[in-house]
């Protein structure tokens, strides 16, 4: 599960990520672990300022928004579909992890925000 799911997205996303991506994650530990980019953790043990939203996923993505993250990765467990839906973020990458599907969790999945203004 680890390697099937954390650890092939954080490889992926650091070899298709500009350097300096801010990628917002609910599991930040492998992608923190093998790439270097900035993340926003969705669970607030690293960014502790986004707890209060964490139950209300339009003001989470305000704050993401407003953070710059540029990805969203999303977690077994943790699909963040109201994010999803209202962001307009388009999947760039799912491990298809089939371990994980056969739980009835959804794969780790890479979303990529539209980007805002010209």
């Amino acid at each position: 599960f680890i390697n099937g799911e954390m650890v092939q997205v954080a490889h992926w996303l650091n070899d298709n990520t500009p350097e300096d991506a801010i990628i917002a994650a609910h599991d930040i530990g492998a992608i923190g672990y093998f790439t270097e980019r900035q993340l926003v953790d969705m669970a607030g043990l690293i960014t502790p300022d986004l707890v209060p939203f964490l139950a209300h996923e339009p003001s989470l993505f305000a704050y993401l928004r407003n953070f710059g993250a540029q990805y969203l990765v999303t977690a077994p467990g943790w699909p963040y579909e109201e994010i999803v839906g209202i962001s307009g973020a388009q999947v760039v990458y799912s491990t298809n992890y089939a371990w994980t599907i056969e739980q009835g969790l959804n794969n780790m999945t890479v979303y990529e925000f539209v980007p805002i203004g010209p």
